[in-house]
C-alpha cells in the first residue's frame, strides 16, 4: 500500500447536496461481446487482486488508527522506470531529469489494485509534462507533437487536440500553465486551423478550479471566435460543415460534410459562452448564446440522427451548401454529441454499437469505423493516419468522456459502468510497445491496430525508413493527442466537476476492488481526496467510500454509490499577468494579436519553409525548434532585402539584426546596406563604425532618422543564403 499517516481531523464537515450545475448533462450487453472486452480485464484484475492480497493482510490497519493519505514517493519508481526506458529525442522545458520534481508538486496521486491501469496513469502524466513548451515572455504552451511538424502553427502549436490538453491540464496544481495556454490562442495562435471547442474547454476548467477571471477575461475573444466559425462554416440551414482532416480525422469513411463533431463543438461552445456570460453578469449575452445553442441542437437532432442506422452520422454537403444524404456509416465520432449533453434519451440506443463485435468493440480501444461496413480498413498502405478502422486515442478519449456522462445521467439498460471500466482498461493496455530487443515499454503514439495493439503509423514510418529504428523520425512518440488522466479522475474515480460549492463523487470502478484512492487533488481551491476501502483495513477512514475535504471526512457510504459534500467557496486568485513577447521600445515589433497590420515587414524573397512575419514578431531564436525566422533560402538573387514599414513616420537611430545560421545553406551575409524612404525614393544610410556581420546579434548605429520605411539589403555569401531571426528598430537616447 502506498499510504502514510495523516494528521487530520476525521469529523464530518457536512454532506448537504447543492443544486446540480454540471459541466455536461449527462445495462446490459450480450455476454459473448462482454467476454471479449473483459477477457484481459478479468484475468488482469484477478491477478492484481491475488498479488495484493498478502500486502493487504500484512499491512492491514485498524479502523481506529489515524486516517492515511497516499505517499508521493511510492510512485517515484514508475517515473524512474519511464526515464530509464526512454530515448529523450527532443529536448523539452521539463526534462526527464526534472520530471519527478514537477509531477510530485503538480499531479493528483492515484492507486488501485489494477497495476496496469495505475501505472498507465502515471505514464500519461509523465508524457504530458514533456509537451509543456516555454515561449517568449515567461509563458508556456502545450504541444501535440514533440518534434516540429510543418502543419503546426507558431511554436509548434496545433489546435486540434487543445481541448484535450485543457481537460487533462485542469487537474494540475500549476494554474499559470493553462492561463498562458488559453490566452495564447487569441494572441498568437490559430484556434480555427482545426476544430477546437475552446469555450467549452475553458468552462470545463472553471468547473475544476472555480477561478472565474481566466475565462471571463477571454469572453470577448470567445464571442469573436464563435462568430468567425459561424461566418466560415455555417450554412443557411443552420448546420456547420467541416472537412474530415480539419477535424483531425483524415481518410474517414464518412468524409467531409455536416459532421456530428463540428456541430457538437459549436453547440458546446455556444452553451459554454452562455454560462460564462452568466458568470460575468451579462445576462443579455447569456440569453443570446443559449438561443444559438438551442438552434444548433435542434438542427443536429433533426438532420444528423439517422433513424434507420440508429446513430449520429455525417450528412453530405451539396455544392450549393444544402443538405445531401446521410453517408450511411456508423463512425465512432457519432458519440461526440454526448460529450456536450446534446442527445435525448431515445438516442441512447446508439451505445449498443460500442460493445458489438461487428460495431466498434476491440480489445485495445474502439475502432474508428464500425466493422460491418465495407469501408472498414486496418491498412498498412497509403497514408499512415487513417480514420477508417484503426483505433485512435483521440476518439477513445471522447467516447469514454461521453460514456461517463451517460452513466452519470438518469440510467440506461443499454450500457453499464462495467463497460466503461473494460474499455478504459483496454485503452490503458494499448500504451505499450515491444522494442526490437524484446522488451515491452510504455508507449503512446498515433493510431493503432485495435486487435493487436500495434502502432500503425510508427510501423509504416519504420518500414519506409528501411527498418532502421535508430534513425526513425519517431514523429508520434509521446503523442499528446488525447486524454487519459482526466478519464481516471472524472470517470473511473468519479469526481464530477460542478460550478456550485459541491464536491460530487460517483465512481465507475468495479465494486469488487478492495481499495482505490485519489489524493492530492486541488478542486475549487480546496484539497480533496477520494478513498474506497471495502473492508476498512487500508486507509483508516472506515469501511466503504469516503470523500475528504481539507483533511476532514466530508461524506461517507458503506457502499459504492454517489456522494456529495458541501465545500467552501473558491477564493478568487488574480491570475499572473501575461507578459508581452518583446520590449516595448522596439519600434519594428508587430504582435499577432494587435488590431493593426503595422509595423509591416516584407521581403524581396522568402523561403517557402519560413515566414517573413516572423522577422518582427519579437521572438529571437537561433534554433530549428521552435522555428521563428525569415530566410532567403532558395533565392535566385545575389542580394535580397528585408523591409519594415511603419503606420506613421518614426524617429530612431539603431537597428538590431539577429542573424540566423544553420548547419546547411543559411549563413551570415557577406555585406549589408541600410536605406530609408524619403517619401519618393530610397536613400542610403551610413552605418557608424561598421563591423563584419556575424551570426547572432548585430547592432547597427545610424545617424538620427525620421522615416516611414527602412530597408536592409543583404549581399549573400557566395553559395549561401541569408537568414534573420529578428529585425528590431530602436531610438537609443544614450547615443549622442
Amino acid at each position: 500500500m502506498r499510504i502514510q499517516t495523516s494528521t487530520v481531523d476525521s469529523n464530518a464537515v457536512g454532506s448537504k447536496s447543492g443544486d446540480y450545475m454540471k459541466a455536461r448533462p449527462h445495462s446490459h450487453t450480450p455476454n459473448s461481446v462482454r467476454k471479449m472486452l473483459q477477457r484481459q480485464c478479468v484475468v488482469g484484475g484477478f491477478l492484481a487482486l491475488v498479488v495484493v492480497a498478502m500486502p493487504l493482510t500484512s499491512t492491514a490497519v485498524s479502523a481506529a488508527q489515524a486516517p492515511k493519505s497516499l505517499s508521493a514517493e511510492a510512485f517515484k519508481p514508475f517515473i524512474d522506470e519511464f526515464n530509464t526506458d526512454d530515448r529523450e529525442l527532443v529536448a523539452t522545458g521539463i526534462s526527464n531529469a526534472k520530471a519527478w520534481d514537477y509531477l510530485r508538486q503538480n499531479i493528483p496521486f492515484f492507486e488501485c489494485p489494477d497495476k496496469e491501469l495505475e501505472k498507465t496513469y502515471y505514464f500519461r502524466w509523465w508524457t504530458f509534462r514533456k509537451h509543456i513548451r516555454s515561449i517568449p515572455g515567461g509563458r508556456s504552451i502545450i504541444t501535440e507533437f514533440l518534434p516540429d511538424v510543418p502543419w503546426a502553427g507558431k511554436y509548434n502549436s496545433i489546435s486540434c487536440a487543445a481541448a484535450h490538453h485543457i481537460a487533462e491540464g485542469r487537474w494540475l496544481h500549476d494554474l499559470k500553465l493553462l492561463d498562458d495556454y488559453s490566452s495564447f490562442w487569441f494572441q498568437e495562435g490559430e484556434p480555427r486551423r482545426y476544430s477546437f471547442p475552446v469555450a467549452d474547454a475553458l468552462w470545463g476548467r472553471y468547473l475544476v478550479t472555480g477561478q472565474k477571471e481566466p475565462m471571463v477575461s477571454l469572453l470577448p475573444d470567445l464571442v469573436r471566435n464563435y462568430a468567425a466559425w459561424t461566418q466560415e462554416k455555417q450554412d443557411p440551414n443552420g448546420l456547420y460543415w467541416q472537412s474530415d482532416d480539419r477535424d483531425g480525422m483524415e481518410v474517414s469513411v464518412g468524409g467531409s460534410g455536416y459532421r456530428p463533431t463540428i456541430n457538437s463543438y459549436q453547440y458546446g461552445d455556444a452553451r459554454a459562452i452562455s454560462a460564462i456570460a452568466g458568470v460575468a453578469g451579462n445576462q443579455n449575452l447569456a440569453g443570446e448564446f443559449k438561443a444559438k445553442a438551442d438552434a444548433t441542437r435542434k438542427e443536429t437532432l433533426k438532420n444528423l440522427w439517422n433513424e434507420q442506422g440508429q446513430f449520429f452520422e455525417t450528412v453530405a454537403r451539396n455544392s450549393d451548401g444544402t443538405l445531401g444524404k446521410s453517408v450511411g456509416v456508423r463512425e465512432q465520432l457519432g458519440y461526440v454529441p454526448w460529450v456536450y449533453g446534446l442527445p435525448e434519451a431515445k438516442h441512447l440506443v446508439a451505445w449498443k454499437q460500442l460493445t458489438d463485435a461487428q460495431g466498434f468493440a476491440a480489445p485495445y480501444g474502439p475502432t474508428s469505423t464500425e466493422r460491418r461496413h465495407p469501408g472498414f480498413r486496418l491498412s498498412y498502405e497509403g497514408h499512415e493516419c487513417q480514420w477508417n478502422g484503426p483505433s485512435w486515442p483521440f476518439a477513445t478519449s471522447q467516447t469514454l468522456t461521453a460514456l461517463a456522462n451517460v452513466l452519470n445521467g438518469p440510467g440506461t439498460e443499454v450500457i453499464s459502468k462495467n463497460d466503461y471500466f473494460s474499455i478504459l482498461r483496454g485503452y490503458a493496455l494499448s500504451h505499450r510497445l515491444k522494442r526490437a530487443d524484446g522488451k515491452t515499454v510504455f508507449w503512446i503514439d498515433e493510431n493503432l491496430n485495435p486487435d493487436t495493439g500495434d502502432w500503425i503509423s510508427r510501423t509504416i514510418l519504420q518500414r519506409n525508413a528501411g527498418g532502421d529504428v535508430q534513425n526513425l523520425p519517431e514523429r508520434g512518440k509521446d503523442y499528446n493527442h488525447s486524454t487519459f488522466c482526466d478519464l481516471v479522475i472524472s470517470g473511473l474515480m468519479g469526481l464530477r466537476p460542478r460550478a456550485d460549492n459541491t464536491f460530487e463523487v460517483n465512481p465507475l470502478f468495479p465494486a469488487s476492488w478492495k481499495y482505490a484512492a485519489l489524493d492530492n487533488l486541488q478542486y475549487h481551491g480546496q484539497k480533496v481526496a477520494i478513498f474506497w476501502d471495502s473492508e476498512g483495513t487500508v486507509y483508516g477512514w472506515g469501511r466503504g467510500l469516503t470523500v475528504v475535504v481539507n483533511g476532514r471526512k466530508a461524506a461517507h457510504s458503506a457502499t459504492l454509490t454517489r456522494l456529495t459534500a458541501t465545500i467552501p467557496p473558491a477564493v478568487q486568485v488574480k491570475p499572473s499577468p501575461v507578459t508581452k513577447p518583446s520590449p516595448t521600445n522596439n519600434l519594428a515589433l508587430h504582435v499577432a494579436s494587435a488590431p493593426s497590420t503595422f509595423p509591416r515587414v516584407t521581403a524581396s524573397f522568402t523561403s517557402p519553409y519560413d515566414q517573413v512575419e516572423q522577422a518582427n514578431d519579437g521572438i529571437i531564436n537561433q534554433t530549428d525548434n521552435p522555428r521563428s525566422r525569415w530566410t532567403a533560402y532558395g533565392s535566385p538573387n545575389p542580394t535580397d532585402w528585408l523591409q519594415v514599414e511603419f503606420e506613421r513616420p518614426q524617429s530612431f537611430n539603431t537597428v538590431a539584426l539577429d542573424i540566423f545560421e544553420d548547419s546547411g545553406a543559411v549563413r551570415a551575409p557577406q555585406s549589408i546596406r541600410v536605406q530609408f524612404w524619403n517619401g519618393t525614393a530610397w536613400n542610403d544610410v551610413e552605418i557608424e563604425s561598421p563591423t563584419p556581420i556575424h551570426a547572432g546579434r548585430n547592432t547597427l548605429r545610424l545617424p538620427a532618422l525620421t522615416t516611414s520605411k527602412i530597408r536592409v539589403t543583404f549581399t549573400h555569401t557566395p553559395g549561401f543564403f541569408t537568414g534573420v531571426s529578428e529585425l528590431q528598430v530602436f531610438k537609443d537616447s544614450s547615443k549622442n
